[in-house]
């Protein structure tokens, strides 16, 4: 046996062991949902419009919740159609004051060009589309991103902000092919070992919603796949 042959040999060995080893100390999902406790109802309900919305030429579509502490923020994509060059997302800002909730001045909160500078590896951002909190992370949200094409070859991004700018960014492997083709639009849901899981969808082909467990560190761990007979099951949601 030649050098070369020992060498491929002993590192597929390595390769080998390194990963039963990682099989073998890890800890298994629990894949009991996290209980939440229902708020104790207070005085009558009341109904009231806060903010009111809508553009002259273009859309603002996909509005998503991000909590935050004292109120607040309502975010969508705008632009001049979907998976335009033009598109950003834009952020209102909900308060509260012992008068009730108002709404600040709406504005743009995240571009594809601030995005593409702060990607892990720097890469071009061609348009964006639906955006939802992370809430396993603080001042962090997942964008559906596009690099090259339309919907069909877009990304998830994990994308971490600090003080209304992002400052990181990251793809979310979650897609065999070429890692494209996935997007959100659904708040995640939390489990009972204070891990969660990011309710996204296929779009290519034969679309199908998808699971997403995630770990500590914010990378995919689990996928499951939510499909459905004689639907199009995409934008999955739990309640």
């Amino acid at each position: 046996m030649g050098a070369v042959q020992f060498g491929i040999l002993a590192l597929t060995l390595l390769s080998l062991v390194l990963s039963g080893y990682a099989i073998w100390r890890d800890k298994g999902l629990d894949w009991s949902f996290a209980a939440s406790t229902p708020p104790v109802p207070q005085g009558a309900p009341r109904f009231e419009t806060v903010f009111d919305y809508s553009v002259d030429q273009g859309v603002a579509h996909a509005p998503a919740i991000v909590v935050r502490e004292g109120g607040a923020d309502i975010v969508w994509f705008q632009g001049s159609s979907e998976a335009q060059p033009d598109v950003e997302i834009h952020r209102v800002t909900l308060s509260r004051d012992e008068t009730g909730w108002k709404a600040g001045t709406p504005a743009a909160y995240l571009t594809s060009a601030a995005l593409g500078d702060v990607f892990d590896p720097r890469q071009m951002v061609v348009t964006l589309g639906n955006t939802v909190q992370n809430e396993a992370a603080e001042d962090a949200l997942y964008a559906t991103v596009v690099s090259v094409g339309g919907w069909a070859m877009a990304s998830v991004a994990d994308v971490r902000m600090d003080k209304g700018r992002p400052v990181w960014a990251r793809k979310l492997n979650m897609s065999p092919f070429l890692n494209r083709s996935m997007l959100v639009k659904s708040p995640m849901v939390a489990y009972s070992d204070g891990s969660m899981a990011l309710p996204a969808y296929f779009e290519m082909g034969p679309t199908y919603g998808v699971l997403v467990r995630t770990d500590a560190q914010g990378r995919a761990r689990d996928l499951r796949r939510m499909a459905g007979k004689g639907i199009k099951p995409i934008q999955p949601m739990i309640v």
